[in-house]
């Protein structure tokens, strides 16, 4: 295959007009390579195996619609430049599709030739020179990340901690697994996590967002949480650690981490010294040693009662524990026990 042929994706549960459409392209000549897709379950596993530089889509398909994979598309790979097409045009459906960036809006009917068009067109323009918005961190907010990247990974002891943008760039990571593909891991995540989320939304309603992700293997496990639309955060850890105590010490250095993305507050200066460390037993390990910071934090039993109450759907502590969501290391004093 030649790789410097353009890769096309036609999405319609229409078969016949999708393979016309396709067929209108290859006999332009040898510049372009098309596949098609009968909808948006389809179109997302071929995109998240290979890449494409144009997606046309239909916009009114069965069960999950050519909006959802618009906006599914755009968290995968902002990049990807689309095109929507429909036969029911309304300003509403137009302002819709356009709020995901859309290229061009074709309105069906449409003729080959203008069809052919469009598509030149479209790479014309994307082949300009312009201008990339992506974020700028200063030297402060990257040591303030990598600081807060740090103790997270070690208070929980992560095989790595990273964070991502919403392409699946890494922007910092800190691991003590140099044969862990962190770079293919994030771009794996944030294109299943995409699809998985167009699909829920489309059953259940909503947007398609996920903001809490949990992955089990036989061994590595993975948290992935979503910070804002622009950045998440990636935890993957061993069978010891609990994946409620993961959540517990994530949401220790959200805050901070935010203040340190783009358009965050001021980090100011780093103080130069250690990272502060929350400490954790894990299953298997020595006893840790117990720093200032661990052991205030051992000590808030109804802190982490009220975080065990609000994420685990109003379990007690007790409770939680019981089913593997907290460690045993979060037992309540004597007296306070039910």
């Amino acid at each position: 295959m030649n790789p410097d042929r353009k890769r096309i994706l036609i999405v319609d549960d229409d078969e016949k007009l999708a393979t016309l459409l396709r067929e209108s392209l290859r006999t332009m000549g040898e510049d372009y390579d098309v596949i098609t897709a009968g909808g948006t379950d389809e179109a997302l596993a071929k995109v998240s195996k290979r890449s494409f530089d144009l997606v046309i889509t239909d916009l009114m398909m069965p069960e999950v619609d050519g909006l959802q994979l618009l906006e599914a598309l755009k968290a995968i790979n902002p990049a990807i430049v689309t095109v929507a097409m429909t036969a029911f045009d309304s300003r509403k459906i137009r302002a819709k599709a356009e709020r995901f960036g859309i290229y061009r809006y074709l309105a069906k009917p449409f003729s080959v030739h203008e069809f052919r068009q469009c598509v030149r067109d479209a790479f014309e323009e994307a082949g300009q020179p312009q201008e990339q918005e992506a974020a700028t961190f200063s030297e402060e907010q990257l040591k303030a990340i990598e600081r807060n990247l740090f103790s997270l990974r070690t208070s929980v002891r992560a095989h790595s901690v990273a964070l991502i943008d919403a392409a699946g760039e890494i922007i910092s990571v800190q691991s003590v697994e140099p044969d862990l593909d962190m770079t293919s891991l994030c771009n794996a995540l944030v294109m299943g996590n995409a699809a998985v989320a167009a699909e829920v939304a489309s059953l259940l309603g909503g947007q398609p967002t996920c903001r809490l992700c949990y992955h089990e293997g036989d061994d590595y496990n993975v948290c992935v949480y979503t910070l804002n639309e622009d950045f998440s955060l990636v935890i993957v850890f061993g069978q010891g650690v609990k994946v409620g105590q993961v959540w517990f010490y994530a949401k220790q250095i959200v805050s901070d981490l935010q203040q340190s993305l783009p358009g965050g507050e001021p980090v100011g200066e780093v103080e130069e010294g250690e990272p502060e460390v929350l400490e954790l037993e894990v299953e298997g390990a020595g006893e840790p040693e117990r720093t200032e910071a661990g052991a205030q934090a051992a000590d808030s039993w109804e802190a982490v009662a009220e975080e065990v109450a609000r994420d685990f759907g109003g379990l007690s502590l007790t409770e939680a524990q019981a089913m593997g969501l907290v460690g045993e290391d979060f037992q309540l004093p004597e007296d306070e026990e039910e």
